[in-house]
């Protein structure tokens, strides 16, 4: 099986290693790695295997291009629809659902939580709004960068215990309070 869509994981974990780490030969490799994996992936092996002969998910981009090179270069040949479904209601309140939940930690710990950017990106990006909501698992891959901006953030916290327990539990309510709205369990709404 390709899971052509861990190519954004791994291109948002490379930049990270490029732009923010000593490691900036691995992170260079790590993203043209991730980039020629996507590649092989949606315009060789995918298209090979389907009934189509094609690669059918990227319909789900809509008028932003069908192919990976309409995609990559749809921010300078459709700037207008490339950014408007970037800032449209349903992907803010997505982004602040999501970010709320965790109370805003992974904007401290930002470098980190940079590393969700192409994954973000290409869940933004898609034409249907209902994929934008956190009872969805699609966003899942962007959730461990977050996850770990946060601790990172808690991390860079002050020395004050007692302001670090503050935040911490702040984070667990945010948490808890997203669940219960949000989640699916016997608890939740």
């Amino acid at each position: 099986l390709c899971r052509e869509t861990n190519a954004a994981v791994t291109l948002g974990l490379g930049c990270y290693l490029a732009l923010f780490s000593s490691r900036r030969n691995a992170g260079v490799l790590v993203c043209l790695i991730s980039i020629a994996y996507a590649l092989l992936c949606a315009e060789v092996l995918i298209p090979y295997f389907a009934t189509a002969g094609r690669y059918e998910r990227l319909d789900m981009f809509g008028e932003l291009g069908n192919s990976v090179g309409t995609l990559a270069v749809a921010p300078f040949t459709n700037p207008a629809l490339f950014f408007a479904r970037l800032v449209r209601p349903q992907s803010v309140c997505f982004l602040l659902v999501v970010l709320t939940s965790m109370f805003f930690l992974p904007s401290v710990g930002w470098r980190l939580g940079l590393a969700a950017l192409p994954t973000l990106l290409v869940h933004l990006l898609l034409a249907g709004t209902d994929w934008l909501s956190i009872k969805f698992w699609h966003h899942a891959m962007i959730l461990p960068f977050f996850f770990f901006a946060s601790i990172t953030a808690l991390r860079l916290g002050s020395a004050d215990q007692s302001r670090n327990r503050a935040v911490a539990l702040a984070l667990l309510t945010c948490a808890a309070a997203s669940h219960y709205f949000y989640g699916f369990s016997p608890i939740s709404k």
